[in-house]
């Protein structure tokens, strides 16, 4: 459609497991039955917990959405931030990008232990790994596709 990046079934491959890798974490998440083994030394959640912290992201991520078209560049925060994304977009691809922003999780992860002392079990950390290794190999399949992918087309002009 607009041939900024070239689709691919190794692309395909990587969002899956990159999707994989949150369902994983998330499915940590949602075992709220009383059983803690799998959850490390993270506090034990009800299910009405995890529902009104889905709500809350869910609530958050309009917001955030409404705010990024209606305050646009309202602070130096924000407009470092846009132009970081810029910038990184230029650099990279949208897709790359985009999945690079379930890069959060893992970051989380480690923050979480350093500021909290709490430490995710085993499922958590390989859904983790598996979100930063899609990362890694959509960038690198990215990266293939060269320079080709970005051109204009001369007869459209997309």
């Amino acid at each position: 459609m607009m041939k900024i990046e070239a689709f691919s079934a190794r692309k395909l491959i990587g969002v899956l497991a990159s999707l994989s890798g949150v369902i994983l974490i998330s499915l940590v998440d949602l075992t709220g039955d009383g059983n803690d083994d799998g959850r490390g030394n993270f506090p034990h959640k009800t299910q009405a917990q995890i529902a009104i912290g889905d709500a809350m992201a869910l609530f958050s991520a309009i917001v955030y959405g409404i705010y990024v078209v209606v305050m646009k560049l309202n602070s130096l925060s924000s407009f470092i931030s846009d132009i970081s994304w810029a910038y990184a977009m230029l650099l990279t691809t949208p897709l790359v990008v985009t999945v690079g922003l379930s890069l959060n999780i893992p970051v989380s992860l480690v923050g979480e232990m350093v500021q909290y002392e709490q430490y995710s079990s085993f499922v958590y950390w390989v859904g983790a790994v598996i979100v930063v290794i899609s990362f890694l190999f959509i960038n690198h399949e990215s990266h293939g596709d060269g320079e080709d992918a970005k051109t204009v087309d001369s007869d459209t002009g997309l």
